[in-house]
């Protein structure tokens, strides 16, 4: 809103930023804070959606949205300068905040959160749970957050090359990819929660339909973040070469 009253909005995000900033905001709330978040309850396909829009969806919109700069316009201009200081001045804060966007250290806690909570005792614990429910979106969108922000960051200096970009994320489609093809093919439902049974399908194609879920959508997700990254990285070579 301050953005928008200053006038600011197009000058800081421009006219797409600002609509995948918005896009990605009301699609967290989908996931969180909607009908879908009751249906995740009852329908193992469901949470399957929820879990792709906090890891695949939502994440790349916000980042390509500049958040960081949106936030920091929530505050008035003496405090977005006091937050600049702080964060310049910060040795230890910052110090962390570079070691934890490792891309090794991106990768591996992306990649253990998605195995983590889909093994089934965990699953089941966070439906069973409320809290640790919680637990389990931030796990899934923190990571996801920091991926998406060291491959498709639009502003400053990349931290990967394309190369190093289209490596991370071709590696974790492919788990991504794996998980989804065993809960497809899976020949009994894993989940102790999903053998209830849910309306209109079994609980295997409920379990069925969420690994397809996770297998396909995502999956365009994936090639096509991979086509954009290598289409990006070619121009960076013609543009070396003249």
């Amino acid at each position: 809103l301050r953005l928008s009253k200053e006038g600011n909005i197009r000058k800081v995000l421009g006219a797409g930023r600002a609509t995948s900033f918005g896009a990605g905001m009301l699609l967290l709330i989908v996931a969180l804070a909607s009908p879908l978040d009751a249906l995740a309850e009852q329908f193992f396909s469901a949470h399957m959606t929820q879990h792709m829009l906090l890891m695949l969806v939502v994440p790349p919109l916000l980042v390509w949205g500049r958040p960081v700069l949106v936030w920091l316009w929530a505050f008035p201009l003496e405090r977005r300068r006091r937050i600049g200081r702080f964060w310049i001045h910060s040795g230890t804060l910052h110090t962390t905040h570079e070691l934890l966007m490792q891309p090794a250290v991106v990768w591996v806690t992306a990649s253990a959160a998605l195995w983590f909570w889909h093994v089934p005792a965990p699953y089941d614990w966070a439906l069973s749970n409320e809290g640790v429910h919680a637990v389990e979106h931030l796990c899934f969108f923190v990571p996801s957050l920091a991926l998406w922000t060291l491959t498709i960051e639009p502003y400053g200096p990349r931290r990967l090359g394309h190369g190093a970009a289209l490596i991370l994320i071709g590696t974790f489609a492919l788990h991504n990819g794996l998980l989804g093809a065993l809960l497809t093919f899976a020949p009994t439902p894993l989940y102790r929660s999903a053998a209830i049974g849910t309306v209109g399908l079994s609980p295997l194609e409920d379990q069925q339909l969420a690994g397809l879920i996770m297998w396909v959508p995502a999956g365009f997700i994936h090639l096509t973040a991979l086509a954009l990254l290598f289409v990006g990285w070619l121009s960076n070579v013609k543009a070396y070469a003249r």
